[in-house]
């Protein structure tokens, strides 16, 4: 398995003077299972002949985080193109899976750009681009969001910034969910840690996040509420310690 790599473009080899690099349309994907084919496009801008290849991975949460497996559960098509200059191609991405989930399900379809043997004769160097895409599988029930949380211990933090605790975040809900701020309450008291970057969770997937305010006794009862980029207010159920 392959630690989740969660940037959209990724660049392999990137000389000064290199010409030309594809670009991708849409840069994300979510399927039904009454909608169980999208498309993407591909197209080649520069003045060389490029050779996309197409493969896909799943994702998986894991105690250390999100791992990415190969897969069976897409089919992407073709499996290999070439572009010529200026060209267009589109890329057929269907579900093979046809029973219905009531969790969403996540993948990441590569894009990869392969050396074409005609063009790296004599050539030293050239571009070479990956575009990494998230394809979710949307499930079939109604969204249900639920956040658990307990309290774990910091990670070494860098010099000059003060962390005073540490939450784990769960998501045990049925989609994925991103998280723009942690608010923490004891009474009437409430203070609130935004997350930069925000932080972004699939189904069953945990993370620790470091809080800078320090509490008077600890974290230990209080109750929490996660705000996700949509706005939408989630309260945290907290969960016994070990």
């Amino acid at each position: 398995m392959t630690p989740l790599y969660r940037g959209h473009l990724a660049l392999l080899f990137a000389p000064l003077g290199a010409l030309g690099a594809s670009s991708v349309a849409p840069t994300s994907v979510e399927l039904l299972h009454s909608r169980q084919v999208a498309t993407i496009q591909v197209s080649n801008p520069g003045p060389q002949l490029m050779r996309i290849q197409a493969s896909a991975t799943k994702l998986s949460p894991t105690r250390d985080g999100v791992e990415r497996e190969p897969t069976n559960e897409l089919v992407v098509v073709p499996a290999l193109a070439e572009l010529r200059p200026g060209a267009r191609q589109v890329f057929r991405v269907a579900l093979r899976r046809s029973e219905p989930s009531l969790i969403e399900r996540n993948y990441r379809l590569l894009l990869q750009e392969v050396a074409v043997a005609a063009q790296e004769a004599g050539v030293s160097a050239r571009l070479t681009i990956a575009h990494d895409l998230p394809v979710s599988i949307l499930p079939a029930a109604a969204t249900e969001h639920r956040v658990t949380w307990s309290v774990c211990a910091p990670a070494a933090t860098p010099p000059g910034r003060a962390t005073a605790g540490c939450l784990l975040l769960h998501n045990q809900g049925n989609r994925r969910i991103r998280i723009a701020s942690l608010t923490l309450r004891s009474g009437n008291e409430a203070r609130t840690t935004a997350l930069t970057p925000d932080v972004l969770l699939l189904p069953n997937e945990a993370s620790a996040i470091a809080i800078a305010v320090a509490w008077p006794g600890g974290l230990l009862g209080r109750s929490a509420a996660v705000t996700l980029t949509s706005g939408v207010i989630i309260e945290a159920v907290a969960r016994a310690q070990p």
